[in-house]
């Protein structure tokens, strides 16, 4: 009876023009009752999808924009901008084995202060006096910015002295000079 079967089987796929091989009879074998062939339904996926999708959204933890640093960019201008002063120079050099400080100014007030290591806290505590005293002649506060210019041969303690020193008269706005 089986064989009978199989053998009115293939006579109906030769009749039909279909292939017997193994693909058709796995297919054959999944067709449902009412002739409707069985595949995926994907309407459901989708919907599963969507949901993920809107529970991962939901749970998310965007983080905020970090802003713990204040700073200032330079200008993209090299150019002077009307209304800010320029710079105040603070030029640290070495001249005959001392550090010279010299503070420059387009008005000739020039003041050169020399630091030895003997006298260092004495030296720039009279810096400091020169600086206080030429800020005002050069119509100039604390809030002006200051621009140290450090030489090649200069130790790093005395630029790192000066540095504070200047922090410390309450001068924020401190650059150094960058040269080629």
């Amino acid at each position: 009876m089986i064989l009978t079967r199989n053998k009115d089987r293939n006579k109906e796929l030769a009749i039909s023009g279909k292939k017997s091989g193994f693909r058709e009879k796995v297919l054959g074998g999944l067709s449902a009752r009412g002739g409707e062939s069985v595949g995926f339904r994907m309407l459901p996926m989708i919907d599963v999808l969507f949901l993920l999708l809107i529970f991962f959204l939901i749970t998310a933890r965007f983080h905020s924009p970090e802003s713990a640093l204040p700073f200032r960019l330079p200008a993209a201008v090299a150019d002077v901008v009307p209304g800010k002063t320029l710079p105040l120079e603070i030029n640290i050099a070495m001249i005959n084995g001392k550090v010279a400080l010299k503070i420059n100014d387009t008005k000739d007030l020039a003041v050169t202060v020399e630091l030895s290591e003997a006298n260092l806290d004495q030296d720039l505590t009279r810096f400091t006096n020169e600086l206080a005293a030429i800020l005002p002649k050069l119509h100039r506060s604390a809030g002006d910015p200051v621009e140290l210019i450090c030489d090649d041969k200069v130790a790093w303690l005395y630029v790192a002295k000066v540095y504070n020193l200047l922090y410390g008269m309450g001068i924020q706005d401190i650059t150094f000079g960058l040269s080629e």
